[in-house]
């Protein structure tokens, strides 16, 4: 512990991030679905959704808060000793760095961990462990829910190994660079315990080639490693470069949010909108925004129409927000109750100035997707009752209904159960 505490008081400490984001941080823990059982320390930034994880150990079982906040502490530090890119590889990605402020989603652990960074002596700014808010534990919630929705179909990151299916030579530098800037990204968390997923295209009585085991500690070294500099056929080392090739919609993300942070407010037409919506835009606004409040506003008040989506987002809006904005209608237009994840949740966009409910109306595909939501939610509530949170083991036996295919049903299930209530 004193070698981790020492790496850590090193750190940086930036009170803003590169991306001009506040350096504050959310941490909890969470069991996991593995076997063995174990759990995992997260830490989300709540204003860019970004996550880190740490584990897998035994932490709830232990006996006494002090345990469990000892177990936390040294996974919580290795976090962000390690930063985004462990291995260094990738020139341009920010050095590790400590949080401004971080706050716990238990009061209780959070004032034991406290006590256990003075004992260890982290830095005493460091030291001030606040009380997590109603919205940042919603924001680590639906963190960990997407985090899963997004990795967790087949991999398993307690065992150091992943497993895709056998794809020919080609492939496979592709592939191997996509799973490892996933897990450069965000780490993995698994979702296990659901049927197998069988390949796409396999045909029915054909039998299927055994999975190929890569380390993820290699990923990518196949394509990006073995070549040398300057050779035409190599792949850039740089992380954006790989991002942009692997994930072509950050590229457009990024144009969009220089557009709206620099570019829309420059026409009186986009000042007027931006206004309408009950948001500043510069001088006023003296910080870089993200897209989500523009964005959820907008379909919010009906005025989600592709011009003034181009206006504020720019000619490429489709690329960058299509999805975001089908999303953001589906959640609206569900109408979420109070008590319910995505209701607190469009509280926190919504507050201050926000423009009063009056989405267009549902065109016939959502009506189509909206019935399979109620759906869903029918069986949610058959399964756990009325107003009660399903838990992970609800998640697995209601999607395992569904057979092979639950990998098509775990969206609607996502927007089902965050848009009923929860009790919160």
């Amino acid at each position: 512990m004193e070698n981790t505490v020492r790496s850590f008081n090193g750190l940086r400490r930036p009170k803003i991030t590169s991306t001009s984001l506040p350096n504050h941080w959310v941490f909890g823990v969470r069991k996991t679905p593995f076997t063995p059982p174990g759990d995992l320390v997260l830490a989300v930034n709540p204003q860019s959704r970004f996550l880190l994880t740490g584990g897998r150990r035994q932490i709830l079982l232990q006996s006494t808060i002090s345990e469990k906040a000892k177990a936390v502490i040294g996974l919580l530090l290795d976090m962000f000793i390690k930063g985004i890119d462990p291995e260094g590889r990738y020139p341009n990605v920010p050095p590790p760095f400590a949080p401004w402020t971080w706050v716990a989603e238990d009061p209780e652990l959070g004032a034991a961990i406290e006590k256990g960074l003075k004992q260890y002596g982290v830095k005493k700014e460091l030291c001030r462990v606040g009380a997590c808010s109603a919205e940042d534990k919603l924001i680590l919630e639906e963190s960990l829910s997407r985090h899963r929705a997004l990795l967790g179909f087949r991999g398993c990151c307690a065992r150091r190994r992943l497993q895709v299916p056998r794809v020919r030579k080609k492939q496979r530098g592709l592939l191997d660079a996509a799973q490892e800037v996933l897990r450069v990204l965000v780490g993995l968390v698994s979702f296990a315990g659901l049927p197998e997923v069988p390949l796409e295209g396999a045909q029915a009585g054909v039998p299927r080639q055994p999975p190929v085991q890569i380390d993820e500690r290699q990923a990518i070294d196949r394509k990006l490693g073995e070549r040398k500099p300057g050779d035409s056929n190599s792949v850039s080392t740089d992380l954006p470069s790989v991002l942009g090739s692997a994930f072509p919609s950050l590229k457009y993300h990024m144009a969009a949010h220089t557009h709206y942070n620099e570019v829309a407010h420059t026409s009186p037409e986009g000042q007027a909108l931006i206004t309408s919506l009950g948001l500043d835009y510069p001088p006023v606004r003296t910080k870089t925004e993200d897209l989500n409040k523009a964005l959820r506003r907008l379909v919010l008040s009906g005025q989600d129409t592709p011009d003034k989506l181009k206006l504020l987002f720019g000619p490429e809006w489709r690329a960058s927000q299509g999805k975001e904005h089908e999303d953001a209608r589906m959640e609206i237009l569900l109408d979420p109750p109070r008590g319910s994840p995505s209701y607190v949740f469009m509280r926190s966009w919504n507050k201050n100035r926000g423009p009063e409910r009056a989405p267009r109306p549902a065109t016939d595909a959502e009506q189509r997707r909206i019935t399979l939501v109620r759906d869903m939610q029918e069986k949610i509530r058959q399964r756990v009752g009325a107003g009660k949170k399903p838990s992970d083991s609800d998640m697995q036996v209601i999607l395992k209904s569904y057979g092979h295919n639950w990998t098509e049903h775990m969206e609607t299930y996502q927007l089902a159960a965050d848009t009923m209530k929860q009790g919160l």
